[in-house]
């Protein structure tokens, strides 16, 4: 994280420059903001960097591919967000990308900007947030799809067979699952879908328990596609209680699982 966008970010949450639009955010609630730079002409050799504006103020003025910024706690109103192509900025001008950012009360999001076929410019992915509690012993594989490289599946060898781990990936999107910690991946990679051909090998990977693997594909407009990998520590689900009485058998309580929440961008 960077801690002076960080601070940029609040402060100007303090000063009121982020106004909620009508019927927005009424209510005082917050939500979880990640910013997210997966966009780049050709991944690594041209991590080219952007200009991060909110609100009409600069967040970032040198953010590059691969960086990440956030969480960030806002309120939940609409945000005018500007994407600009290139470093120091003044948010002034026709941006590259640019909309409003709607956020509601408890909403846990990471916003990207991504590269995809259809677009031929920087575009922006909204992904919701898997940030619910871990079963004992288990971890979780996020893959996120930023590439101008059409619909793939990530895939690698497990106690020497090969497997698919997720399949049919589209661009924009992205994937979650479950497995087991301690799992160990070999020679994982990025293939088109259906195929055997690699876009991004990632190498060996080996699952915790705990913990939220994340996985960014970016590049493929120009060149070549590669991936940045990201990791967040999830709270473990509460551990069922179990009490006894001289009346009724055994009871056990577990917790709730919290709600994930799809919000809008619109330009």
């Amino acid at each position: 994280m960077k801690r002076l966008a960080l601070l940029a970010v609040m402060a100007l949450v303090a000063v009121g420059l982020m106004p909620a639009t009508a019927g927005a955010g009424t209510d005082g609630g917050t939500a979880q903001v990640t910013i997210v730079h997966d966009a780049t002409y050709d991944a690594p050799t041209e991590p080219f960097t952007v200009t991060v504006c909110a609100g009409g103020e600069v967040i970032d003025g040198n953010f590059s591919w691969g960086e990440t910024l956030g969480p960030l706690t806002l309120p939940a109103v609409t945000i005018p967000v500007a994407i600009y192509v290139g470093a120091d900025q003044l948010c002034e001008g026709e941006p590259d990308i640019g909309g409003d950012l709607v956020l509601e009360p408890g909403d846990d999001i990471t916003v990207a900007a991504v590269w995809l076929s259809g677009e031929g410019q920087p575009s922006i992915a909204v992904w919701p947030n898997d940030s619910s509690c871990f079963a004992e012993g288990e971890g979780r594989i996020t893959a996120r799809h930023g590439a101008a490289a059409g619909t793939v599946d990530v895939v690698g060898t497990i106690a020497g067979e090969q497997t698919v781990l997720i399949q049919d990936l589209e661009e924009g999107a992205q994937s979650i699952l479950d497995v087991p910690g301690g799992l160990v991946v070999e020679d994982a990679a990025i293939v088109a879908t259906g195929t055997t051909d690699v876009l991004i090998p990632l190498g060996d990977v080996t699952t915790i328990p705990g913990f939220n693997i994340l996985v960014y594909a970016g590049g493929g407009a120009d060149g070549g596609a590669d991936a940045f990998t990201g990791l967040i520590e999830l709270d473990p689900c509460e551990v069922p209680v179990e009490t006894t009485t001289t009346t009724a058998g055994p009871t056990t309580t577990a917790a709730a699982q919290p709600a994930t929440v799809t919000p809008r961008f619109t330009g």
